[in-house]
């Protein structure tokens, strides 16, 4: 039994749209952090969020 080609569609949208999402609220995150507290935590926040997200997007 496969999967039909409307299923597999809205499934890459979603994940399209999810990945788009995460990536907006981070980068709007890091933007904040830049303003409010300079430009040199920006890194640190940069590698902070490195370090959760990327291996939550690869435990597949």
């Amino acid at each position: 039994m496969g999967l039909s080609l409307g299923t597999i569609s809205i499934s890459l949208a979603t994940n399209i749209i999810v990945t788009g999402l995460t990536a907006g609220r981070l980068r709007w995150g890091g933007r904040q952090t830049a303003a409010i507290l300079g430009p040199h935590h920006l890194d640190k926040y940069t590698r902070a969020t490195s370090v959760i997200a990327v291996p939550h997007s690869l435990r597949d």
